[in-house]
């Protein structure tokens, strides 16, 4: 299976599923279930990727952990640094109280457990699943000492709890506590199913199915979209249908006609995907702004403008620089013929 670095076709993946969140949120409100279905699909990428770096390249996990850290904190810090300070002069002028458990929530990684979420600060209980999902592979990497059938099945075991623990939540009803789907015990699922069909595949040869793998990604893909064709609310089962049908579309991309893999390579694809963080955190704001009369091709220039901004100043000079300092630091601690290791 190809490497987890800049794969052309694992960007253009990234990048749809930010075109289908810009799609849910900013089309017509009969397009609305793409933004879940976007969500869905990043969790189950991000699971693939984890499988490849901490199972088959056995990265080591401080730098694992560092390198999530330098990706996500950065841009993270500067959003709600923003929305935290302008809620507080709204509120400050408006004489109204400010939700600053929302706030910190945010920063700490627990948003999606709260009842009442900051709506400007809502969409980072996605953040928050996948923190929580890699702190989780973090612990079956160790407990399996990097073994892939132990850690295949492990995630799976993980993945199952999480799928039967969101059915009963949902069914046993929780209106009035956090949203069951943003759960991190509930959502973990999507990550950890990814994961753990990534290490299978590499173990199984799939070659009886050779006819029909080169159309198994794309059909799934379309069936995932199916599945999350708009129902009030979403049921388990549908959610389920969702993870399983986007997991194996990740997983199964390699196997998949040529003509697929160079559609998810195009140049559009690849840039949104560069750009997907960014993106999806600044078109909260917008999206916001156009539920209240805001006009959606307005708006739109206006996100890609801040990502743009945002992916050149912050984010990347960031990730960059806390990389190469981190990597200082281990490799002087290290001593030198660690380093050379380290190096090589």
């Amino acid at each position: 299976m190809p490497a987890a670095g800049h794969v052309a076709w694992l960007d253009g993946w990234r990048g749809l599923c930010i075109l289908l969140v810009l799609l849910g949120h900013f089309a017509p409100r009969h397009l609305g279930h793409l933004a879940p279905l976007g969500v869905e699909m990043f969790f189950v990428l991000s699971g693939r990727l984890m499988a490849e770096l901490l199972i088959v390249r056995r990265q080591a996990l401080p730098s694992f952990a560092l390198r999530r850290a330098s990706r996500i904190l950065p841009l993270l810090m500067l959003y709600v640094g923003v929305i935290g300070t302008g809620l507080a002069l709204a509120g400050l002028i408006a004489g109204t109280a400010v939700n600053w458990l929302s706030i910190v929530a945010s920063l700490l990684f627990f948003s999606n457990y709260l009842s009442d979420p900051s709506p400007l600060l809502e969409h980072t209980w996605s953040l928050a699943v996948e923190e929580h999902s890699y702190l989780l592979l973090l612990l079956v990497a160790g407990i399996s000492a990097r073994k892939p059938g132990i850690a295949a099945w492990l995630a799976f075991a993980l993945a199952g709890l999480m799928l039967l623990n969101g059915a009963l939540l949902f069914h046993a009803g929780h209106e009035s506590g956090p949203y069951v789907f943003w759960r991190s015990d509930v959502r973990g699922a999507s990550v950890l199913l990814s994961f753990a069909l990534f290490l299978m595949l590499r173990q199984w040869k799939p070659t009886a199915w050779a006819p029909v793998l080169p159309w198994l990604s794309p059909a799934c893909l379309l069936l995932g979209a199916a599945s999350m064709i708009p129902a009030d609310p979403v049921t388990p089962l549908q959610m389920t249908a969702c993870t399983v049908f986007a997991v194996i579309a990740v997983n199964t991309i390699e196997f998949a006609a040529p003509a697929y893999r160079r559609l998810l390579s195009t140049g559009l694809l690849t840039w949104l995907g560069l750009l997907s963080f960014s993106i999806y955190i600044w078109q909260q704001p917008f999206f916001l702004a156009t539920k209240a009369g805001f006009p959606a091709i307005l708006a739109l220039p206006l996100v890609l403008a801040c990502a743009i901004w945002s992916y050149a100043r912050v984010e990347a000079p960031a990730r960059q620089y806390l990389n190469r300092r981190w990597g200082e630091t281990r490799t002087g601690m290290q001593g030198p013929a660690s380093a050379a290791n380290h190096a090589g």
